[in-house]
């Protein structure tokens, strides 16, 4: 069976964040090698629009889960199906995925009705005015400073828990 690891070191524990239904996507980045194969097959389209296309394509093709793909938490007996399965650039990100990806707001709660004043996640350092800030400094702690600003390709996972 497939297995999948989420980081829960370093003030983050993904993991219980997905078990908690907080995390239900996930981004991965797409190694040197599957980026340069796409670049090779996508080189010959006649448009800069194809040619992303292409290498999205190529990078879809060549992921490691599947849409129904039963897979695995390391370090823990519960296992998640890969309900969609998508490619782009991290910072293309939307708000919205952002709070897919384990960001939280904080309610300001001495407004009627309650607005979000700020951003957070498990182990951040800060609290940010945006999902996106909040997702950056998430990226960065997860994979390394400077992820956010490489703008790498990644795979995006959505999931759900099954068990």
């Amino acid at each position: 069976m497939k297995r999948i690891s989420f980081k829960d070191s370093g003030g983050l524990n993904l993991t219980r964040a997905v078990l908690e239904g907080r995390k239900t996507m996930t981004r991965r980045a797409v190694t040197e090698q599957v980026e340069k194969n796409a670049m090779e097959c996508s080189s010959l389209c006649s448009t800069t629009y194809l040619m992303r296309r292409e290498k999205l394509a190529y990078i879809l093709e060549h992921s490691p889960y599947k849409v129904g793909d039963v897979v695995a938490i390391h370090g823990a007996t519960h296992h998640i199906r890969i309900t969609d399965v998508l490619a782009e650039r991290l910072q293309d990100i939307s708000d919205e995925d952002c709070l897919r990806e384990g960001v939280q707001p904080v309610w300001d709660t001495t407004t009627e009705p309650h607005r979000v004043r700020s951003y957070y996640f498990d182990g951040a350092d800060y609290v940010y005015k945006t999902p996106s800030e909040a997702f950056a400094a998430l990226a960065d702690k997860v994979s390394g400073r400077g992820t956010w600003d490489s703008n790498p390709f990644v795979r995006v996972y959505s999931f759900e828990l099954v068990d």
